[in-house]
């Protein structure tokens, strides 16, 4: 379909072009959500949680630090860095899920998780899960 095909164009590019061609309701904007790509040893520490959920978990909380909502207002996190990895606080985690969602943040560090599987320089290295978001 012309949406898929829209979106997918979203997927490889992440322009605000082709977001921007993505057909929305009269009225809507989507949420913007911004990701960093987690170094090689911040993977380590995502990958060595015993679950699959506190895995997202830790991932969203690693490279997943600000979001723009509908209206245009920025929301960041309160981030602790330690040496050169840097960590959102299980308040960021709880402020996006109650707004998104559970399944937006695990959506959210599954890309992460992706990206940083990813080898550096990859323009599309990661495909969006289907679900709530397009991670940017």
């Amino acid at each position: 379909s012309r949406v898929a095909a829209l979106l997918s164009a979203y997927q490889r590019t992440r322009s605000d072009a082709d977001r921007d061609a993505i057909p929305l309701r009269v009225g809507m904007r989507p949420a913007l959500f911004e990701i960093r790509r987690i170094s090689v040893s911040e993977l380590r520490f995502v990958r060595e949680a015993p679950t699959t959920a506190l895995q997202l978990h830790r991932a969203f909380l690693a490279g997943c630090h600000a979001y723009t909502d509908a209206a245009g207002r920025e929301h960041r996190a309160k981030v602790q860095s330690e040496g050169k990895a840097s960590w959102a606080s299980d308040e960021w985690l709880d402020e996006v899920g109650d707004a998104f969602g559970g399944q937006a943040v695990d959506e959210i560090g599954s890309a992460v998780i992706q990206w940083a599987q990813a080898p550096r320089g990859a323009l599309a290295p990661f495909a969006s899960v289907p679900g709530l978001v397009l991670v940017r």
